[in-house]
């Protein structure tokens, strides 16, 4: 979360969240945030999320990448 097409006013402040599971039996090591391809943070525990605070106005594309105990 935020959904896609998530409207907010500002000054923003956004809670990104992410959820990961490792399918292969490993564990998640950690969840990096990013917004247009630039890292906001990271967190090393679940639930995964990242407080992204005074947001600039614009249109950004979230994402969030897991990387498991083999790397």
């Amino acid at each position: 979360s935020p959904a896609s097409g998530t409207t907010v006013n500002q000054p923003a402040n956004i809670t990104i969240t992410a959820n990961a599971l490792d399918g292969s039996g490993g564990t998640i090591t950690k969840v990096e945030f990013f917004a247009n391809g630039t890292k906001l943070g990271e967190d090393a525990s679940a639930p995964y999320a990242f407080a992204w605070n005074g947001v600039a106005p614009g249109t950004y594309a979230l994402t969030a990448v897991a990387t498991n105990n083999s790397g």
